[in-house]
């Protein structure tokens, strides 16, 4: 019975550890995020100006990039929209409907579009590939919902996001993606030296 109430104590202190989605914000503009999950797994990520080369250890290798494949990538794009950018997220009520408030997009009038990079077109390695979200108040619906919010393109990989491109109300960032390492938490810590006084206890009986 006390082995079984210390358990159930363990489990809600474990539970209680959690990482909560944060988002990293200077002077009003949106730097990144903490703790965005992807498939079940969490993420930080931060938007940066600038080409590939320069943001992913030379953007010449897939395993510069912490998606690798399309899908995923794609699934990383998504999760931007879902939990940082929408507007009626309980998170933000500005970063959707002010696009220009995310770094790398200040100059944009209307449309920002973040890539994560996640393969190659060659084996040169002179153009890659990137899932990209659209962040645009024109297109969003009732619903705070775009309908073509996630894409894939082709760049390359001396594509410079901070450079003026064909469109001036469109602005370009990176998103350069990390995997969170999970941390012991003081709750899990307390709840495994509880564990530890039970099975000390039972031996000791």
């Amino acid at each position: 019975m006390m082995q079984n109430l210390i358990l159930g104590v363990a489990l809600v202190l474990m539970a209680g550890g959690a990482q909560a989605l944060t988002l990293t914000v200077q002077g009003g503009q949106l730097m990144g995020a903490s703790n965005v999950d992807v498939g079940g797994s969490l993420y930080d990520v931060v938007f940066y100006d600038g080409t590939c080369i320069d943001l992913y250890g030379g953007c010449d290798q897939v395993s510069d990039f912490t998606f690798q494949s399309k899908e995923a990538a794609d699934a990383a794009s998504e999760a931007l929209n879902l939990q940082v950018f929408i507007e009626t997220s309980i998170y933000n009520e500005n970063f959707e409907s002010s696009p220009a408030l995310t770094n790398g997009c200040e100059n944009t009038l209307a449309t920002c579009v973040t890539f994560t990079p996640y393969g190659f077109l060659d084996e040169a390695a002179e153009r890659f590939a990137a899932s990209y979200n659209i962040n645009s108040p024109l297109y969003t619906n009732a619903y705070g919902h775009l309908a073509d919010r996630v894409g894939a393109t082709i760049l390359y990989t001396t594509f410079d996001s901070s450079d003026p491109v064909v469109y001036p109300q469109v602005a370009y960032t990176f998103a350069k993606w990390s995997a969170v390492v999970p941390e012991p938490s003081t709750a899990l810590l307390l709840s495994l030296g509880l564990t530890g006084l039970v099975w000390t206890g039972r031996k000791r009986s």
